[in-house]
């Protein structure tokens, strides 16, 4: 697993042990609390960043997408809105990705759906926790966020 930073407060870091500042909406959205990037490396990175500078974001999210599968097991299924609805969010986490399409950064962005039907995200370093109601998902997400949505599941660990 490619990470930035590396470091933890904590044997078994959690959101109580853990500062904000020292994970990003990856680690947020996959409970591991630590900064993560969805490539291998950060040169791995930077090649995903030029495939969406080409707005090749496709390709770009393929990359990341069979990326998260190999490192964290999740399974990317279908990003229609009636289907996701149908998932029992109790029993599986559900997590949604996506790039920055207008923008210039060439960012992504992860957030996920809560055992009470909520999506919650964490924007950027030391940002606070938001919530959201359901159609916030299939929206812009923080004025940036406008690519296609591509929603990760796997089932809880009880």
């Amino acid at each position: 697993m490619f990470t930035v930073t590396g470091y933890h407060y904590a044997k078994h870091p959690t959101i109580r042990n853990t500062p904000k500042g020292v994970y990003n909406c990856g680690g947020y959205a996959f409970n591991l609390f630590k900064w993560y990037v969805p490539t291998e490396s950060w040169e791995d990175y930077e090649d995903v960043k030029l495939l969406l500078d080409n707005e090749r974001y496709e390709s770009a999210t393929k990359i990341a997408v069979d990326y998260m599968h190999k490192d964290l097991g999740y399974t990317v299924v279908s990003n229609d809105e009636v289907f996701c609805r149908s998932i029992d969010y109790k029993k599986y986490e559900i997590v949604a990705f996506r790039y920055e399409m207008s923008g210039e950064d060439s960012d992504f962005h992860y957030m996920k759906i809560g055992k009470n039907g909520n999506w919650y995200e964490k924007r950027g370093v030391g940002s606070r926790i938001y919530r959201h109601e359901y159609y916030y998902v299939f929206g812009t997400w923080a004025h940036r966020y406008d690519g296609p949505i591509v929603f990760l599941i796997k089932e809880r660990e009880s």
